[in-house]
C-alpha cells in the first residue's frame, strides 16, 4: 500500500527524531489530513507537480496530472 503525501519538514532533530520526515497526508474530497513522522529511508519522492497530485488526492484519483509532452 503506497500514500501520496507531502514533506512538509525534512529534519526533525529539535523533536528528538533525527532521520525522520514529517509528511503531510491529506484526504480526499477534503484539505484535511494527517501528519506523520517517518524515518527518511521510507519515504520515496515521485517526480510530479504538486498541484497536479494535490488535485488528484482531493478528487479521490479522479484528477488526472496534466500530460507533460506538448501536442502537436
Amino acid at each position: 500500500v503506497w500514500h501520496v503525501g507531502f514533506v512538509t519538514a525534512d529534519a526533525l532533530d529539535h523533536l528528538g527524531l533525527p532521520g525522520h520526515v514529517a509528511v503531510y497526508l491529506p484526504w480526499s474530497y477534503s484539505f484535511a489530513g494527517r501528519v506523520i513522522l517517518v524515518p527518511s529511508d521510507r519515504v520515496e519522492p515521485i517526480q510530479a507537480n504538486s498541484t497536479d497530485m494535490l488535485a488528484f488526492i482531493v478528487s479521490g484519483g479522479v484528477a488526472r496530472p496534466n500530460d507533460p509532452t506538448p501536442k502537436s
